[in-house]
């Protein structure tokens, strides 16, 4: 059986490792948010690496027909 002599000391060491746990899910929302705005600037590049590669796909298909390739 624990006596509360006991049952103090583990609150005291229960308490640091729930405010680490705090900062923890503080960081991993900061990390998060940071990930999102990555997302979205990789899906902006990628729709622009995309229309520019569709582009030039077609600039060489008009080339390739005028010298008749």
């Amino acid at each position: 059986m624990l006596t509360k002599n006991d049952l103090n000391q583990i609150k005291d060491l229960i308490n640091p490792l729930s405010i680490d746990i705090g900062n923890v899910q503080k960081d991993l929302t900061d990390v998060k948010k940071r990930v999102r705005k990555i997302e979205g600037t990789v899906d902006v590049m990628i729709d622009h690496f995309d229309r520019v590669i569709i582009r030039t796909q077609k600039r060489v298909d008009r080339i390739g027909e005028h010298i008749n390739l």
